[in-house]
């Protein structure tokens, strides 16, 4: 069983109003049982994952590294991390976290899709296309099927940057 699972009746409802998009009251009840249940690596993890989505990524990394701290090996919180790294621009420490989430869920499809989108931003084309096609293996959504296809098309070599067609031809 993962560490965070004795906690989720108490973070329930307000994960219920994220998943619909009550962002601003989810975050207002995660902030106080953040005061009420200080030792709760679920309330740190879904209030990063609010901040997260509010793009306050300073803030949504403290979380989980907190959730962290009472939990090492949960897996949400620590690519929850990875992601707020990513879009610090912390791209090694980002890579470093999707890794760590990999040693404990080697086929997490989120952990898969956090280390392939950080090798395609670094360049490092060989790792992003492992990356992503095991990704894609895990059997995603359609939509972000697509948007990682594109990716690999790109890598591939398939995709022409519009810009540099746009140099050629001028």
């Amino acid at each position: 069983m993962n560490e965070p699972d004795a906690h989720w009746d108490e973070v329930e409802e307000a994960i219920e109003m994220l998943t619909v998009g009550e962002r601003d009251e989810a975050t207002a009840e995660l902030e106080r049982l953040r005061t009420t249940s200080p030792d709760n690596p679920l309330v740190h993890t879904y209030l990063g994952h609010a901040y997260f989505e509010a793009e306050r990524f300073d803030e949504s990394l403290v979380c989980y590294v907190r959730a962290l701290a009472l939990a090492p090996t949960f897996v949400a919180a620590r690519v929850g991390a990875g992601q707020s790294l990513r879009f610090l621009g912390e791209h090694d420490k980002a890579l470093r976290m999707a890794r760590e989430a990999l040693k404990v869920s080697p086929n997490d499809p989120d952990a898969l899709y956090l280390a392939g989108c950080v090798a395609f931003q670094r360049g490092e084309k060989h790792a992003a296309t492992q990356y992503l096609n095991r990704f894609l293996e895990t059997g995603v959504e359609v939509e972000v099927a697509l948007e990682v296809e594109g990716m690999l098309r790109v890598l591939r070599g398939d995709v022409v940057n519009a810009i540099d067609e746009e140099d050629e031809s001028s």
